[in-house]
Order: C-alpha cells, then structure tokens, then sequence
C-alpha cells in the first residue's frame, strides 16, 4: 500500500511495475507491464465573509469559499459543493463566481440568536473520486442593540463636567462600535462629536 505524492502540488502520474522471483537464483519474472497512478493535488479551502450577522439588517448569510491548488476550476460541472451548518447538509447550492471562488447565500438567516453556527464545505470531484473539506466557520446571529445612556450627573454648572457611560442591554458583543451625538436631530443625527467612539 502506498500513497503517492502529487509533485509541487500538481497532477502527476507515477509508473509502477513489479518483478517476481523464487528463492532459486535465476528463477525471476520478466518485469510486468507499466501500471499508471495519477495523482489529483488536494485544494485548500478557506472561507472567509461577514460572522456577525444583525437579525435587524441583514436577511441573508453570504460565505465566500476561496479554493487554491485544485487542478479543476470550480465552475467545472465535475464538481460537487455541499455545504453543512452544524454539521447538518444544508441542501442549499454555492454558485461560482471565478475559477477559485464559490459563493454560498442562505436565506432567511437562522432565527436563533447570540449562538454561533458553524459551517464548513465539501468539495468533490466526481470524476475522480477525491474530496476536501474546509475548516468550520462561525456565524453570529445578533439581535439589534438596544442602547440607553447613563449621565454621572444631569444637572452641572456651566464649565463642569459630566461623564455619559453607553449600556447595551441585550447584546454580547465584543466588537460593539459607538457613536456619541451632540443634539441630534432626527433622522439626520448630523451633530456627531468627532472623536467619540468609546462607551463612555
């Protein structure tokens, strides 16, 4: 048993052939015909796209899939995506959208929220058999943040201080971007206080 190798990566194909022999010196086969091995490169694939997804802004999930080293482009009818969340076939086809890129949407987006789901997908090329998985890819499901402020003091002297601290009360994120606003007027909210960007 062997497990031959494809050279830099490429299609390659290997001879093989084989001489029987007795324990007599002497008594030895001719050399057998030329047994050919080709070897298909196994791809890498990576998926990469957006892994927090807003339940309010958002009614799909878009996962790119980016493949290098396949011998075969992927628009190739030969082959076969199949994508899985949780480990589950989703049922649902990617299009290819180059020779090294397929593109998976599912729509409506899962229902469940602040629960990472994970997919991965498996290619398969049906001619020859040989298939590759990616690594799994998380996808956030987040409700949209509802955010109220808190003032350290609501009455100051004019030259005073006060310090104004953000809470967001239903969301666990750990990549929450603010804006703070001077007297917005809505829908506008044009006033924005350059620099403010953290919760407090």
């Amino acid at each position: 048993t062997l497990s031959p190798d494809a050279v830099a990566n490429n299609t390659t194909v290997h001879n093989y052939t084989v001489v029987a022999s007795l324990d007599d010196p002497g008594c030895e086969s001719d050399m057998s015909a030329v047994r050919k091995v080709t070897v298909e490169p196994k791809p890498v694939v990576v998926l990469s796209g957006q892994q927090d997804i807003c339940t309010g802004n958002a009614s799909e999930i878009q996962i790119y899939a980016n493949v290098t080293g396949s011998a075969v482009p992927m628009n190739d009818p030969s082959v076969v995506a199949t994508w899985y969340r949780n480990n589950q076939e989703t049922g649902i086809a990617s299009v290819a959208a180059s020779p090294n890129t397929l593109i998976y949407t599912e729509s409506p987006v899962p229902t469940v929220q602040d629960e990472a789901y994970y997919y991965h997908v498996t290619l398969t090329n049906v001619g020859t058999g040989c298939s590759v998985s990616s690594e799994p890819y998380p996808i956030y499901i987040r409700p949209v943040p509802t955010v109220f402020v808190e003032a350290d003091q609501i009455q100051v002297c004019k030259g005073g201080n006060v310090t104004l601290t953000a809470h967001i009360d239903n969301a666990n994120l750990d990549n929450i971007v603010y804006q703070w606003y001077k007297d917005p007027v809505a829908p506008a909210l044009a006033n924005i206080i350059t620099g403010a960007t953290e919760a407090t």
